[in-house]
C-alpha cells in the first residue's frame, strides 16, 4: 500500500494546498478511469449539463464539446494566491482526440505562468497520453509521457488497466519504464458506483479501493437553485493515520454569487479540525471576496477575509487582507497587494504593504516589462525603506527578430546608481541555432568578459568549446565533441590545464589536455518514448 501512494505522489503535479483533506483528492487523479466524474464535483448550467467539475477551493475544469457531445478541450484552472493572480488562474489546457468513438490520445499543455525569484515565466513541460484497447478488448494500455522540450527529455509512465465487457475499468497496474523494462511501482483495483436522478444529475458516488470505501458523496438539487455536496474519504485505505480522514459539504447557490466550503478532518469518529470557507463571485472565476474560518479540537484558531477588486477586464487590481480582532470581533486590514497590467494583459506591476500603526507600509515592488508576444524584457525590484521605495535589482533582456534571447544584462542598486553585475550576450546561424554564449562580469563599473560557450555543427558532429577570459586573452579550458552515424554516438571530452613547475625559482606553466571518450549505442525504438530515451550507455576507457 505505501509503494502505491508514493508512486500517485510522483504522477501528479503536487502543488501546496491549504486544506490537507483536498490533498489527497489528487493523490488517486491519475488512477482514476473517471477522473473528475470520480473525484470532483459537477457544477450544471441551466440545461443540466455538466459545465464544469472542481475540487473545491483548489481546482476547477471546464469543458468545451464537439457536434458528437464528445469532450474536445478541457482547461484547467488553480487557486493561486501567492502572486498577481489572487485567483482562479489558468494553469493547463488539454485536447482529444477519438477513434472509434473512444479516446484515442490527450495531449496538455502547461499555460500559467509560475515564477522564479519574482520573475514570471511561462512552463514548457507537455504531456501526451496514448490509449490502446487490446484485441479481445479485456485491457487497456496508457502511455503517459511527460516531454521537456528545454531539457529534451521525457519521463514516461505505463498504465496497464483490466476492463470488464462493459469497458469499464476493474484494476490498474502502474509502471516505470528503465531500459526498456517495465517497472511495476503501483496497483489499484477501483470499483466506481453512480446514481443519477430523473434529470441525468449525480446524486450518488462511491469509489470501493482495494476492499474498502474510499469515497462516499451525496448531492442534492434544490428548487431554488441551491446545491448541496457532502463527501466522506477514508485516507486509511491508502496507508495514512485515522487522523487523516476528512469530509466536507458544499451549499452552493446556482447564481454562481456565493458558495460555502466546510472541509473537516476526523480522527475515530471525532472532529478534531474544522474549517469553513465563504467565496462571493463578481463573476465565474472572479472572487470578491473570501473568508476563512479554523478550529482545532473545538477551538477557535483563526479567521482571516481576502477582498478583491478587479477592473472592466477581469484583472485583478487590488486585494486586501483581513485579520479578525478575537477581542473586538472586528475585522482589521493586514496586508495589500496593488496589480497594474499592459495593453496586451500582461501584469506591469505589483506592490505588496503591510498594515502598521494604522498605516500602509510597503514590504516589495515589482515591474515588469513584456513584448507583445510575451517575452519578458524588463524586471525590476524595490524595497521599502525609511518611508520610501528604494531600488534594490533589474534585469534586461532583447530578442532577434525571430523572438531568440539576444542578452540578458543584471543591474544592482548602489551609491543612488544602476551597477552592472553580470550579462550574458548571445548570437545565431540563419536557422536560429546557437553560435556563441558570453558571460560579462562587472569591473569597475563595466563589463569585463568572463566565459564563454561556442557551438559548432555539421550533419555528423556537434562541438562545444568552453573558454576562460584570462590576460586579456580567450583560453580554450574544455572541448566536447559528439559525432553520430545513426547507429551510436562518440561524446570526446579534452580538458585543458597547466601543469606548474619551478627551476631556478621561476614559475613556469606547462600546458596539459585530457580527453575522456565515451561511446552510446542505439537500439530501434519500438514505440514512441523508447525513441525519446538514449539505450545502452557503454563507457570506454580514460585515455591521455
Amino acid at each position: 500500500m505505501r509503494h502505491k501512494t508514493l508512486y500517485i505522489l510522483l504522477l501528479f503535479p503536487l502543488i501546496a494546498v491549504q486544506a490537507q483533506g483536498i490533498y489527497s483528492l489528487k493523490e488517486l487523479y491519475y488512477f482514476s478511469p473517471y477522473t473528475e466524474t470520480m473525484l470532483f464535483d459537477p457544477h450544471y448550467d441551466s440545461k443540466n449539463k455538466i459545465e464544469y467539475y472542481s475540487i473545491e477551493d483548489y481546482m476547477r475544469i471546464y469543458y468545451e464539446y464537439n457536434e458528437e457531445g464528445q469532450i474536445e478541450k478541457k482547461t484547467t484552472y488553480l487557486w493561486d494566491e501567492d502572486w498577481h493572480r489572487a485567483n482562479w488562474d489558468k494553469y493547463k489546457e488539454t485536447t482529444y482526440t477519438y477513434q472509434d468513438g473512444r479516446i484515442a490520445e490527450e495531449r496538455t499543455k502547461l499555460v500559467t505562468y509560475e515564477y522564479q525569484w519574482g520573475i514570471p515565466i511561462t512552463p514548457q513541460t507537455t504531456e501526451t497520453r496514448r490509449y490502446t484497447l487490446s484485441a479481445d478488448k479485456k485491457t487497456e494500455t496508457v502511455d503517459v509521457i511527460n516531454y521537456d522540450p528545454e531539457k529534451k527529455t521525457a519521463d514516461t509512465t505505463l498504465l496497464i488497466r483490466t476492463l470488464d465487457n462493459n469497458l469499464d475499468i476493474t484494476h490498474i497496474e502502474a509502471f516505470k519504464i528503465k531500459n526498456k523494462k517495465k517497472e511495476l511501482t503501483g496497483s489499484f483495483s477501483p470499483k466506481y458506483t453512480v446514481r443519477y436522478d430523473n434529470k441525468g444529475r449525480i446524486i450518488k458516488q462511491l469509489l470501493d479501493v482495494d476492499g474498502g470505501t474510499f469515497l462516499e458523496g451525496t448531492f442534492s438539487y434544490q428548487k431554488n437553485g441551491y446545491t448541496t455536496i457532502s463527501k466522506k474519504f477514508n485516507r486509511v485505505l491508502l496507508g495514512y493515520l485515522p487522523r487523516d480522514n476528512f469530509e466536507y459539504t458544499v451549499s452552493r447557490p446556482n447564481a454562481n454569487n456565493e458558495e460555502y466550503i466546510i472541509l473537516t478532518a476526523i480522527s475515530n469518529g471525532k472532529y478534531v479540525n474544522h474549517e469553513k470557507i465563504t467565496l462571493t463571485y463578481k463573476a465565474p472565476l472572479l472572487v470578491s471576496s473570501k473568508t476563512r474560518d479554523y478550529t482545532f479540537n473545538d477551538k477557535y484558531i483563526s479567521s482571516e477575509k481576502t477582498e478583491n477588486t478587479f477592473d472592466s477586464k477581469g484583472q485583478l487590481t487590488k486585494s486586501i487582507l483581513y485579520d479578525l480582532n478575537k477581542e473586538t470581533k472586528e475585522w482589521e486590514k493586514e496586508q495589500k497587494h496593488i496589480y497594474e497590467y499592459d495593453n496586451n494583459g500582461f501584469i506591469s506591476l505589483h506592490e505588496e504593504y503591510m498594515m502598521r500603526d494604522n498605516t500602509w507600509q510597503g514590504e516589495e515592488k515589482y515591474k515588469w516589462a513584456f513584448t507583445p508576444s510575451g517575452e519578458l524584457t524588463y524586471h525590476e525590484k524595490s524595497e521599502w525603506k525609511a518611508g520610501k521605495w528604494v531600488y534594490e535589482d533589474k534585469i534586461e533582456k532583447s530578442y532577434t527578430i525571430s523572438g531568440k534571447l539576444s542578452s540578458k544584462a543584471e543591474y544592482r542598486w548602489y551609491g543612488e546608481k544602476w551597477e552592472p553585475y553580470e550579462r550574458t550576450d548571445y548570437t545565431y546561424d540563419n536557422t536560429d541555432r546557437i553560435l556563441t554564449e558570453t558571460l560579462y562580469k562587472e569591473d569597475l563599473s563595466v563589463w569585463k568578459p568572463s566565459y564563454m560557450k561556442v557551438y559548432g555543427y555539421t550533419p555528423t558532429k556537434y562541438s562545444i568549446t568552453e573558454k576562460w577570459w584570462r590576460d586579456d586573452e580567450w583560453q580554450t579550458i574544455r572541448e566536447i565533441i559528439k559525432t553520430c552515424d545513426g547507429k551510436q554516438s562518440i561524446e570526446s571530452e579534452i580538458i585543458h590545464g597547466y601543469e606548474i613547475s619551478r627551476k631556478n625559482g621561476i614559475e613556469i606553466k606547462t600546458p596539459v589536455s585530457r580527453e575522456i571518450r565515451r561511446t552510446i549505442k542505439y537500439v530501434q525504438p519500438s514505440s514512441y518514448y523508447d525513441s525519446l530515451r538514449i539505450k545502452d550507455l557503454e563507457k570506454v576507457k580514460t585515455m591521455y
